[in-house]
């Protein structure tokens, strides 16, 4: 299925990306992949400002793991959707 920017699209974001739609999956992939080393780097840089900060360091959001949080799939589904539009 090709997308056409005329067209309706659902995409249940909630879903494992293995489940997305054909082209939609390879978009989000391309950034998963593409990204990672700069969403590890700005998880760095941010983190250097809260060094001393305990609540920063166990909280779940900013975790670079992807089972803990969901932020970097997030942040690719934005830039799928920013792709799409």
């Amino acid at each position: 299925m090709k997308f056409n920017r005329d067209q309706n699209l659902l995409w249940d974001t909630s879903l494992d990306y293995e489940d997305y739609p054909s082209f939609i999956k390879k978009i989000f992939l391309k950034f998963y992949l593409s990204e990672e080393k700069r969403f590890h780097q700005w998880l760095k840089n941010i983190t250097v400002k809260y060094k001393d900060d305990i609540d920063w360091w166990v909280t779940n959001s900013m975790s670079r793991n992807p089972y803990s949080s969901d932020l970097y799939k997030s942040l690719c589904i934005i830039l799928t959707i920013r792709l799409l539009v």
